[in-house]
């Protein structure tokens, strides 16, 4: 109940965050671009504080995630440094990535509630991995510290798979759990049991949100006592150009 609360509060705070945010207001949004389109850098090869980065919102007015992928000239090969915000504009999670659009749908689907405001700058292949994550630490730091990074279960939820028995499971749940042999049919039964419950609540706040982005948990990791976004086959953000076949040896079949 106090999560559903929590939940339908960060709702509510986020249709005021998107008034007041500097996406909303045109002479703060770089030219004052219209919600859905794609967000760039002036310089993108270059580094920019945090602050002076606009505010993007995850979510476009009909629920999909907003197109903050890189412009053609930075696809293949590049990477993202990228800040996630909270409805209140709060400083939730610094990360690097190269595939933002896959990232930012994880985010999303792991912890709807905190994931409603994007700052995003692009990269070209070559720019180091340890310039990037100085980067990351350099916007942390500007912002005082992210909510979501302290090094334990919150900063895991925002890096991968929702384990739900350190979560926390419901006293019911915890004593099926605690009934079972570790690796077990009835262990992952239970466990299963308990993720679905809190998939359920994920689900409730995306809802709440407006999400029409389709979004869909691994079932296989449930057992295992893990909830996380179900892999899309393919590449959720492709090079711009298709990649030329390579040429194949003229021989008999399974000849290198």
């Amino acid at each position: 109940e106090a999560f559903m609360a929590e939940s339908r509060a960060a709702t509510a705070a986020a249709k005021e965050a998107y008034r007041s945010s500097s996406y909303a207001r045109p002479d703060h949004a770089q030219g004052g671009r219209a919600p859905g389109e794609r967000a760039r850098n002036a310089a993108p090869e270059g580094f920019s504080t945090l602050a002076a980065l606009p505010f993007v919102d995850v979510l476009t007015p009909e629920g999909r995630l907003n197109d903050v992928s890189p412009p053609q000239g930075l696809q293949g090969g590049g990477a993202s440094v990228y800040a996630v915000f909270d409805a209140s504009e709060r400083l939730m999670y610094v990360g690097l990535s190269r595939s933002i659009m896959a990232s930012l749908k994880s985010h999303l689907a792991r912890t709807p509630a905190e994931t409603h405001l994007i700052k995003v700058q692009h990269f070209a292949r070559g720019t180091t991995r340890n310039a990037l994550q100085t980067l990351c630490k350099a916007w942390a730091d500007e912002a005082g510290g992210a909510a979501g990074m302290d090094g334990a279960h919150a900063q895991r939820a925002w890096e991968g798979a929702i384990d739900i028995v350190a979560l926390g499971l419901e006293e019911k749940d915890a004593e099926a759990v605690a009934a079972t042999s570790e690796g077990s049919r009835e262990r992952g039964k239970a466990l299963k049991v308990a993720a679905r419950k809190v998939e359920a609540m994920l689900k409730d706040v995306l809802k709440q949100r407006g999400v029409t982005e389709s979004i869909r948990y691994d079932p296989k990791l449930k057992e295992k006592g893990l909830l996380d976004l179900l892999a899309a086959k393919g590449n959720s953000n492709p090079p711009a150009t298709p990649k030329p076949k390579r040429k194949t040896k003229s021989g008999p079949v399974g000849s290198k």
